[in-house]
């Protein structure tokens, strides 16, 4: 992995800090808000310029990886959006209840800060010495991509078969709630049933079209009609917002080979990703108007989508109130993969029992649309000492996306090996666009969709199998 300039350091670091400052004065200038200054944006304000710096680094180095989007999610969920927040006074639950005195926020700022320094720390001692060869495509043959085409082709028809059609024509809201519960009721399925063929399938599709490309050059139909296909599982109006940005990360991956458009790509797409990920909101409602589309409103910060920090702080709330939970969360990961059909007793996910067992209490009414922050899962099974272990988990699981082997027991090797460019272009930037799900939370709903990710790249190398000869467009 080669090291950036000094020079490519300074102005990237310049650009994002000058982008991120512009934007959010814009935002607030735009929506009439007061900003004022508090003792509690010190710490937030620290983890917005560490995160920064990691972030420049990596995306200099390596723009489409797991470490950028844990860079990332840390600089906006953790920083600026907290920096934000307490600016402005306005917070989803905080603000219309008595609770969260200030020794909570601090509490849950120094889990972060503690968890963001252990995941930096780890994550380079594991990643020291990766070597990046350039490798080359190699062509599948005909009967490999007539396995390919069948099990595209296959995966809508179940799809289709057990949701039915017209659910990858929403995404989300009451009407996708209604018509998914109705549906699944009458076919005496579990909704987790749902996501999980949803996460396996339509991932799966969409990566092997796209390999399609590369790996059949002569085979024009076949491609196109792959990629026909796939887009009929991938509708982007119905896709939600965590599965467009992984998808976002494997198209830059795949069609843009060079570090320095890849950067640029990364850049614009994390500047435009906020207003992106508010306009498909609305298609959960109806399609929107281009004004309602591009509106811009900073209500947006406190409608729940980007309320970790909040809930992190509630965490430690719901710690004083009832204790810790000594594991629960994190040691009942196995549950992700067994439906609920399967497992009537099955755990309540963090999710559930943050908004069951804490927020109802406090406001007095069932809240079903509220998601707990992994790192909230760590903090309320180990309290401050759940920082450093959910520190080392992310950058485990960082690294093992990144570098394609477990460290620390990972060997730097150079060896061209088939199914090597096949993980750098397409399954890599899955994973590392599914870092979103796992860090946004629940831990349990982020973990099964990583395991689904990777199943579905599983799945291509497998199809991908082929000794036949190298595509003429390399890697690297």
């Amino acid at each position: 992995m080669i090291a950036p300039s000094a020079n490519t350091i300074i102005r990237l670091t310049l650009s994002v800090a000058a982008t991120t400052a512009a934007a959010t004065f814009l935002l607030f200038w735009a929506d009439g808000q007061d900003l004022t200054f508090n003792g509690l944006m010190v710490l937030p304000l620290g983890i917005l310029v560490v995160a920064g710096m990691l972030l420049v680094s990596q995306i200099s180095r390596k723009p489409v990886s797991a470490a950028t989007v844990v860079w990332f999610f840390f600089f906006l969920f953790y920083g600026l959006i907290p920096v934000s927040q307490h600016s402005a006074e306005r917070w989803k639950w905080i603000g219309s209840t008595s609770f969260a005195p200030s020794s909570d926020f601090l509490t849950a700022q120094c889990f972060v800060l503690i968890t963001l320094l252990t995941t930096a720390f780890l994550y380079r001692n594991w990643t020291q010495g990766v070597i990046e060869p350039k490798f080359e495509i190699y062509e599948i043959s005909k009967k490999r991509l007539k396995i390919a085409l069948s099990l595209i082709f296959l995966g809508i028809v179940i799809v289709i078969a057990i949701s039915g059609i017209e659910i990858l024509l929403i995404r989300g809201g009451e009407d996708y709630a209604q018509k998914s519960s109705t549906l699944l009721k009458a076919r005496s399925l579990d909704r987790g049933t749902l996501i999980i063929l949803h996460n396996f399938l339509r991932p799966f599709s969409l990566i092997l079209a796209l390999a399609l490309i590369f790996a059949a050059p002569q085979h024009t139909i076949a491609k196109w009609l792959s990629i026909c296909m796939a887009l009929i599982l991938n509708i982007p109006t119905s896709t939600p917002r965590y599965y467009l940005f992984a998808i976002a990360f494997v198209v830059i991956s795949a069609f843009l080979r060079r570090t320095n458009l890849r950067t640029i790509a990364v850049l614009v797409f994390f500047i435009f990703g906020f207003y992106l990920s508010a306009g498909f909101t609305l298609f959960r409602h109806g399609i929107p108007t281009i004004e309602e589309f591009f509106s811009i409103s900073t209500d947006y910060l406190y409608a729940g989508h980007f309320n970790n920090y909040e809930a992190l702080v509630l965490h430690a709330d719901w710690i004083a109130m009832e204790g810790y939970s000594f594991g629960k969360s994190v040691f009942s990961l196995f549950a992700v993969i067994i439906p609920r059909e399967f497992w009537p007793n099955k755990p309540l996910s963090p999710s559930l029992e943050f908004a069951s067992g804490y927020l109802a209490y406090q406001w007095g009414a069932a809240l079903m649309n509220v998601g707990a922050p992994t790192l909230g899962s760590f903090f309320r099974d180990f309290g401050l000492a759940g920082a450093p272990i959910a520190g080392g988990t992310i950058a485990l699981v960082a690294s093992l996306i990144d570098t394609g082997k477990v460290p620390p027991w990972r060997k730097p090797s150079n060896e061209e090996q088939p199914w090597k460019p096949l993980y750098q272009l397409f399954i890599m930037p899955l994973l590392a666009g599914g870092m979103l799900v796992f860090l946004r939370g629940n831990l349990w709903f982020g973990t099964q969709t990583l395991v689904l990710f990777l199943m579905a790249g599983l799945l291509l190398l497998w199809v991908m199998n082929s000794s036949g000869s190298k595509s003429k467009r390399g890697f690297g």
